[in-house]
């Protein structure tokens, strides 16, 4: 019998957080702060930082004779209600159920000054071992166009189960032709069916088998080690983000990393102009009340927004989406500043990041999340910006430091904000979804349907490459070919990250299969 010889791509959702799915005890503010009104700005700083599932167990240190722990409701919590707790002298509690957990001081004054914490529980993880590609072998037969999938109960709908090479999706992801691409290239596919699941490291090892090539998800050394014993050689992200991947630890194991660059530009950048022009004019407000049934008749002071004929636009973060979100604003009418990078016509270089932040009337986040990004706009940020600014991010949550954009839109009800993504997904911070002067959608900028179908076929093509060993494309700016869906896409992997480092970084000619 031939060898088979064994790939694995997970397609799945990137903004997915990865999560261990053990449950862990926490020591509320850790070995060094404990509960008092001088650790209140300390605590919540540590809380920020910390992500909880549910099972974890909180404890608390603090002095019984100046201090207490009460569990409180959200609107207790927001007002330092202390005299009907949910659960009174808290030591510890567990997490038990998803979603935010609202905790103050039983001393008013002490929560008056800060002391309270708000804990985001996210949903548990529950194992479930896929099967060995043994149980699945030969259930199915022939090509996607000539026959249904067959169902399995564990795992979803099985392609081509018989081809040389395994390749697995986490979810349904639109469109057929990535699956045809891979079929015609003697893969298996398998598609996960399990709707809202976080795969846990248990999950994907399982998924991993005796033989591997590549698969995506929140990637460490862990899993890396995992997949290069089963012999896997490649990775690939379903975006153009890949700050949930180790890429040293990739590097380390020899694992090319793929990613999805230029497919989703145009319809990121689309998505940033719409939350800059719904939060000028109040569209979502404006939504709500008419529904509501509130509309009486026209009015001069009925949402009055802002007009952005002749405003400035601030772009931060201007690579291919930053630059196309201010195509389109220009377009539209404005001037633009940018705080880096080359310097197209119509562009005006700022001296400065907070230059862009003093002088914009509407600015658009579009970085890359790293260690020099992570809370780029904070609170001292907000606070230079114009009071009637308008604020956009659909680049990565952790950019926009969300409890000082709470407190601020708070305190200024005429700035406005458009968020696509957020610093705790799926989670706001407390207090954000209760603002008007907020537009948020669920990390949907890439959701087009053109946009979706050709991020799946370029991450399973980045595997496939791999899998066949042609050289690399690396030029975002010239993606169509991959793309054209009357011809074969040319033999080469779209972008993989990390070529250079392992040794691979020769570009493709547009040859196809």
């Amino acid at each position: 019998m031939a060898y088979l010889r064994i790939s694995i791509l997970v397609l799945s959702l990137v903004f997915l957080s990865f999560a261990f799915s053990e449950a862990k005890e926490v020591i509320v503010g850790g070995k060094d702060i404990s509960w008092n009104v001088d650790s209140s700005k300390t605590l919540n700083k540590w809380v920020q930082n910390k992500r909880f599932r549910v099972g974890d167990q909180l404890k608390w240190k603090s002095d019984k004779d100046s201090d207490s722990v009460l569990q409180v409701t959200k609107e207790d919590y927001e007002s330092c209600e202390t005299s009907k707790p949910v659960k009174a002298n808290v030591t510890e509690i567990t997490l038990d159920q998803a979603g935010p957990f609202y905790f103050i001081s039983g001393v008013k004054e002490h929560c008056d000054k800060g002391l309270k914490l708000v804990a985001i529980a996210k949903p548990p993880i529950h194992v479930s071992p896929s099967p060995s590609p043994a149980t699945l072998q030969g259930q199915l037969q022939g090509q996607l166009h000539h026959h249904p999938p067959m169902r399995q109960r564990a795992l979803g709908s099985v392609w081509n189960p018989n081809g040389k090479y395994r390749v697995v999706s986490t979810k349904p992801m639109p469109g057929t032709r990535w699956i045809n691409l891979l079929i015609e290239q003697d893969c298996r596919v398998e598609i996960c069916t399990r709707k809202k699941t976080i795969l846990s490291v248990e999950d994907i090892i399982a998924l991993i088998g005796d033989k591997c090539d590549g698969l995506t998800e929140d990637w460490g050394e862990t899993l890396f080690s995992a997949l290069s014993r089963a012999g896997g050689k490649a990775f690939s992200n379903m975006a153009v983000g890949y700050n949930n991947v180790d890429v040293n630890a990739a590097n380390k194991y020899g694992v090319a990393v793929g990613n999805t660059p230029g497919v989703l530009t145009e319809t990121t950048a689309e998505l940033a102009a719409s939350l800059s022009l719904s939060a000028a004019r109040r569209i979502v407000e404006a939504d709500e009340f008419m529904r509501a049934g509130l509309y009486d008749g026209w009015l001069p002071n009925l949402f009055v927004g802002n007009l952005l004929k002749g405003q400035t636009v601030g772009v931060i973060g201007a690579g291919r989406i930053g630059s196309a979100y201010a195509r389109m604003m220009v377009e539209a009418y404005a001037e633009f500043l940018k705080a880096n990078g080359e310097q197209p016509v119509t562009w005006k270089r700022a001296a400065s990041m907070d230059e862009v932040l003093r002088e914009a009337d509407v600015i658009s986040l579009h970085p890359i999340l790293d260690k020099t990004t992570y809370h780029l706009v904070n609170k001292e940020r907000l606070a230079i910006m114009k009071k009637e600014a308008i604020l956009v991010n659909c680049s990565r949550g952790p950019v926009i430091d969300e409890v000082a954009l709470v407190e601020h839109l708070k305190q200024n009800p005429m700035f406005r904000v458009g968020l696509d993504v957020f610093e705790d997904e799926p989670y706001m911070k407390p207090g954000l979804a209760d603002l008007k002067n907020a537009v948020v959608v669920p990390h949907i900028a890439s959701a087009s349907k053109w946009t979706r179908e050709g991020m799946a076929t370029l991450a399973a093509l980045n595997v496939l490459g791999k899998i066949k060993g042609y050289p690399v494309w690396s030029d975002p700016n010239r993606i169509e070919p991959f793309l054209n869906e009357n011809v074969p896409p040319p033999a080469a992997s779209p972008s993989i990250v990390n070529s250079k480092s392992l040794g691979t970084g020769k570009v493709a000619s547009e040859t196809s299969h």
